[in-house]
């Protein structure tokens, strides 16, 4: 639908982005409970007490570990680690967990000391000479550490490379981990995501020292170790030439490798990573068949789409709508064409492929089409456009999207008749969400006629959220006090809020309170109130109008969340 329903729905349910744990207040808390509240001498007791009656077991061990590292008393651990290692000896979670305490508390010898029991105790793991080689690179020993993994290798017979390679990185020589990591990524490909992870926080004057070491003499896996590397480092093109050189010979290899390829730039989320997503499903197209082609076409489309690619999109799509593809592909194919083409703003040019292709669509899809085509035209500031888009249909989701147009127009009795005939009938869950939230509003507002409400709201739809706040507000004034001037308000103060400037959004939900204390917009302006002033480390006020909130409002729909907020507020109020 709209960016700005986004605001919409915030303002729907204001509690959404706050991820509280409720917790029971009249019994007795446990002690990760405890934990979480931050009381870690209680805590401490209640683990200690866990402990006593069963020394191995791990969640407590743990978690007294976590709590004795925030107090500062981690020396009150090792008792523990060495009762659980006495009562779970094939436990190898305790040897790392006493490893941790012993490297943080004393020097080289006692490491050592762990990590000799510990091989002595699980012979084929790599775990204590990883620890340990860490351990000494970090304390600027490098060349015990690589005596430590050298001797790890040879004792359990196993490649610890990765493990060469990351101690190296830490202490920044970039070439040293390059060349472990490409001795790791020959001996096992599954390395290779870690490698280039670890390989891209290499700063700008090594990296040309780095690529060096991976393609001189280098093989297929060499290769694609290079074109993650290149990805992430936002150089697409040589990424791009890196992986054609990596390919393997064999079609499902090479399908697999582009998958994975494509997979790893849309994790970037950034335009350059979209467009080598969509350069590698382009060609993995070629590799697939049947109905996957379709999937991989339509998916390398809104790959380009993403990367403000639209003439890519495009060209795949209209690829993909000829050949030797079913007529439902062709058709899917034709409504991402059009749906593609209005989400870039090009209305005229999507309106006439909607008209070509009207007689080979759906109902459904012409209803969806048709809809976003209108909001095309809405975000556009064209609502008269929108409203021609939508004169041939009579669907109960073009009812809905009519009371929308209604309300920018400033048409408020007839947006609150249309919305009402539509129903929560929309093109998607979250159109249907932000629909039922502005019949709402509308049949809170005590007029029938406002244009300069739906001026505001339309400036929302355009994405211009704080001159829609402060229209809203300006709006606000000539509608009763209690009849909807305070909920036009609190909307402003979510848009404030949603736009981060918290100082705006105080000032309107304390003006909606002015207005209308106890009418149904006040535990909406209370709570979110409350949420300000607990994000601004207000905890006291926040408190006061949270207790204020369930005691005046107590049968609001938001107690049960501020009575969840209230207790968290609590949590971190130091006792007077």
């Amino acid at each position: 639908m709209l960016r700005a329903r986004n605001i919409v729905l915030a303002a729907a349910a204001i509690a959404g982005p706050v991820a509280l744990t409720a917790q029971g207040t009249g019994e007795s808390m446990s002690a990760i409970e405890l934990e979480r509240a931050g009381r870690f001498e209680e805590a401490v007791d209640a683990y200690v007490a866990s402990l006593d009656s069963s020394a191995a077991k791990l969640s407590d061990v743990l978690g007294l570990e976590r709590v004795l590292v925030r107090l500062g008393r981690l020396p009150a651990l090792l008792p523990y680690l060495e009762r659980a290692i006495v009562a779970a000896p094939d436990q190898e979670v305790f040897r790392e967990a006493e490893f941790r305490a012993r490297g943080s508390l004393f020097g080289a010898d006692s490491v050592r000391a762990v990590a000799a029991r510990w091989s002595a105790a699980f012979p084929s793991s790599r775990s204590p000479y990883r620890l340990l080689s860490r351990w000494l690179a970090e304390h600027g020993d490098l060349v015990a550490a690589d005596r430590v993994l050298t001797e790890g290798e040879q004792r359990t017979g196993a490649s610890l490379a990765e493990f060469r390679a990351q101690a190296a990185a830490e202490v920044g020589d970039w070439v040293g981990a390059a060349r472990a990591w490409r001795e790791a990524v020959r001996q096992n490909v599954g390395f290779l995501a870690a490698a280039a992870s670890n390989l891209v926080g290499a700063p700008d004057d090594d990296r040309p020292r780095v690529l060096e070491v991976l393609l001189v003499g280098a093989t297929p896996r060499d290769y694609r170790l290079a074109a993650d590397l290149m990805v992430l480092w936002g150089r697409v093109e040589e990424a791009w030439t890196m992986l054609d050189r990596g390919m393997p010979l064999e079609r499902g290899g090479a399908a697999r490798v582009l998958q994975r390829f494509a997979d790893r730039a849309a994790r970037l989320q950034t335009p350059e990573g979209f467009r080598a997503q969509g350069l590698a499903l382009e060609r993995l197209a070629e590799y697939v068949e049947g109905d996957q082609v379709m999937d991989v076409r339509l998916a390398a489309a809104r790959a380009y789409a993403a990367a403000g690619r639209p003439e890519a999109a495009r060209r795949v799509l209209d690829r993909a709508q000829v050949g030797e593809t079913r007529e439902e592909q062709r058709v899917t194919a034709t409504v991402a064409l059009i749906d593609m083409t209005i989400a870039g703003g090009r209305l005229e040019e999507a309106e006439r492929r909607f008209r070509e292709a009207r007689n080979r669509l759906s109902p459904d899809a012409l209803e969806v089409l048709r809809a976003r085509l209108a909001w095309g035209w809405v975000r556009a500031g064209d609502v008269d456009r929108a409203e021609r888009v939508l004169e041939s249909d009579s669907t109960v989701v073009s009812l809905g999207v009519r009371g929308w147009i209604a309300a920018y127009r400033g048409e408020l009795e007839v947006a609150r008749e249309l919305l009402q005939a539509a129903g929560p009938a929309a093109a998607t869950r979250e159109d249907a969400t932000a629909q039922t939230w502005l019949l709402v509003l509308l049949e809170r507002i005590e007029v029938e006629r406002a244009p300069e409400i739906g001026a505001a709201l339309l400036l929302l739809a355009r994405g211009d959220s704080l001159r829609a706040a402060h229209a809203l507000v300006r709006a606000a004034t000539p509608v009763p006090a209690r009849g909807g001037r305070a909920d036009l308000l609190v909307f402003a103060g979510d848009i404030a809020t949603a736009a981060r400037d918290p100082s705006l959004a105080e000032d309107w939900y304390r003006q909606a309170l002015e207005q209308d204390a106890a009418g149904p917009a006040a535990p909406h302006a209370e709570y979110a109130l409350a949420l300000l002033m607990y994000g601004q480390g207000r905890h006291l006020e926040a408190r006061e109008q949270l207790e204020h909130l369930i005691l005046v409002h107590a049968e609001s729909a938001f107690v049960p969340q501020a009575r969840r907020l209230l207790h968290d507020v609590r949590g971190v109020i130091p006792p007077s």
